[in-house]
């Protein structure tokens, strides 16, 4: 015989007894949740997005490798002026007491790079030698297609060691900071190579007075040009203990939307990049 234990263990699946509740139906989420779920996403997708043009841009300058000198790297910058690649920007260089830099003047109207408008001046900071290879971006200066891109952006290449990252700090609305962490590996999705997709992992947080919100970016893989990641997800954890996830399908991402669910509630589809 079977002990009353066990019989009801048999019968979990089915019913909700020895008190858990089995099998039942998600409920949907509610229009106030959809709101925050909505609003926490767009912030983070936001970020990831001028995190991804910032990327781009840094793959116009050539690959630097270990042991290659200052000035070789430096001549192969100045002659970056693909007409294919950029529409029009006026590219110069000075040097500082450990490192130089390559200014890149992309004039008040702005020149065409990877499908964004760019307008201002960027610049990269380049140091290299025998055993190192450093190349940082820095965008405060400049507009991408209207909007500041306060990010900095880099990579390094030291033998066997290679890294692509990004950093992006920028206060989206009163009392709203954002911030992003990413790096990228070295695949197929590594800009600075020239191919023409980005994959992007990173963390980062919404700082607000309310809380800190925290932020994770897994895999969004963007084609070069385009606003909105084809695939990967994004999740936002909240400070008042919600998990918001966002992920995106090539089916619909052209239109910037991803499915998205809150908790533990039916997922929805809803817009998260603009």
């Amino acid at each position: 015989m079977r002990t009353p234990i066990m019989s009801c263990l048999a019968l979990m699946s089915f019913t909700a007894a020895c008190g858990v509740a089995s099998g039942e139906a998600a409920t949907p989420p509610t229009q106030a949740e959809i709101a925050e779920a909505q609003d926490k996403l767009e912030q983070g997708a936001g970020a990831a997005k001028r995190a991804k043009v910032a990327l781009e841009i840094l793959g116009l300058l050539p690959v630097s490798t270990c042991g290659e000198s200052r000035n070789s790297f430096l001549g192969s910058a100045l002659s970056i002026q693909d007409p294919v690649a950029i529409g029009c920007v006026t590219v110069s260089t000075r040097a500082e007491l450990t490192s130089d830099v390559v200014e890149l003047d992309f004039g008040a109207t702005g020149c065409k790079v990877a499908g964004n408008t760019v307008s201002g001046a960027a610049m990269f900071r380049y140091s290299g030698g025998d055993d190192r290879a450093e190349v940082e971006l820095d965008l405060r200066g400049v507009l991408v297609n209207g909007e500041s891109v306060p990010v900095k952006a880099g990579y390094g290449t030291c033998g066997d060691e290679k890294r692509v990252w990004v950093a992006f700090e920028a206060t989206v609305a009163p009392n709203v900071i954002v911030t992003l962490d990413g790096r990228v590996g070295i695949q197929k999705g590594l800009p600075i190579i020239g191919t023409t997709t980005l994959i992007l992992n990173g963390t980062g947080e919404v700082r607000q007075t309310i809380g800190t919100d925290r932020l994770t970016s897994t895999e969004l893989t963007y084609d070069v040009g385009d606003f909105a990641p084809k695939t990967g997800t994004l999740l936002v954890e909240t400070s008042s203990g919600h998990r918001i996830e966002a992920k995106f399908d090539e089916k619909v991402w052209k239109l910037g939307e991803a499915q998205v669910t809150i908790d533990n509630r039916q997922p929805v589809t809803l817009v998260v990049v603009r």
